[in-house]
């Protein structure tokens, strides 16, 4: 909707329809200063644009689009923030734990736990891991309940921990 302001003013527009933007704010899931924010850059926005106050409706109507379309701007921008985070802290993450030989020396160490599993569980663990297979293909390919399929790799990822952290202590 193309509107041009000329009937009320821009400080009439705003104390007439601030609050009803801010409470939509609210209702969309803004905290109270994201929607004191957002209630803010909706009327920059829509007094910036060619704005013209038809009827209360048509106004309000046109605020709650402007309002929304900023909440889902904003949105967007703090996904791309946390996205942008959650590879930093992943990448802090992989130094730490993979350090100057690109994690070689904990696979090899992994490899090194696996064969201390006994064949069985080696094998639900490959299956589950390295070919990603579900616990219901497994316990189907193996004539065995889910649960014992499931009770059998949690014990051996409870083992693979147990040595990969006295590997580690040993260093």
């Amino acid at each position: 909707m193309t509107v041009v302001m000329d009937e009320m003013t821009s400080a009439e527009i705003v104390r007439r329809f601030q609050a009803d933007v801010w409470s939509y704010l609210r209702v969309l899931g803004c905290e109270r200063n994201e929607a004191d924010d957002l209630t803010q850059e909706t009327f920059v926005a829509a007094l910036r644009s060619r704005f013209e106050h038809r009827s209360d409706g048509e106004t309000a109507a046109y605020l709650r689009n402007a309002a929304r379309f900023v909440f889902l701007k904003s949105r967007r921008a703090e996904n791309s923030r946390r996205d942008t985070e959650k590879a930093l802290q992943a990448e802090r993450a992989w130094a730490r734990v993979a350090g100057d030989d690109g994690n070689d020396s904990r696979v090899d160490a992994l490899r090194a736990c696996l064969d201390t599993l006994e064949a069985r569980e080696r094998d639900l663990v490959k299956a589950r891991y390295e070919r990603n297979e579900k616990g219901e293909e497994i316990a189907r390919r193996l004539n065995l309940t889910l649960t014992v399929v499931n009770t059998a790799i949690h014990r051996a990822k409870q083992l693979l921990r147990a040595c990969m952290e006295r590997k580690s202590a040993n260093g």
